[in-house]
């Protein structure tokens, strides 16, 4: 199971469904769909989106409301248990891209958009 079926399924149990929860979970539910779309994208938006929210789901700050931690406590979730699914759907996607022809860029490298080059 991944990370976005785990907040799906997660979704689907009893969350308290106060607006501020309902908020939480929308907001958590962006930032996964910004990371499913921005791993392997060569759009320069969609990848810097995609390090903005890789970087707030590695953050174990807890102060904000709105940080990750905040976000998985509240709802009733591991964090863990979310970070692993998010690192395995990132080298699925890294490996499905190793194996990108040379006319498509694949942007899925480490250190960002720019270092990012066309195996030949």
């Amino acid at each position: 199971m991944n990370a976005c079926e785990a907040v799906d399924t997660s979704a689907a149990l009893e969350i308290d469904t106060t607006a501020e929860n309902r908020l939480m979970l929308a907001v958590l539910e962006e930032a996964l769909a910004t990371f499913r779309l921005g791993v392997t994208s060569d759009r320069p938006l969609r990848r810097k989106r995609y390090f903005e929210v890789a970087r707030w789901f590695a953050s174990s700050d807890n102060d904000w409301l709105f940080s990750f931690e905040s976000i998985c406590t509240s709802l009733g979730m591991d964090p863990d248990y979310l970070r692993a699914g998010l690192r395995q759907l990132e080298r699925a996607a890294f490996d499905a891209c190793s194996g990108a022809t040379p006319q498509v860029p694949c942007a899925a490298r480490i250190g960002g958009p720019r270092a990012y080059r066309v195996r030949s």
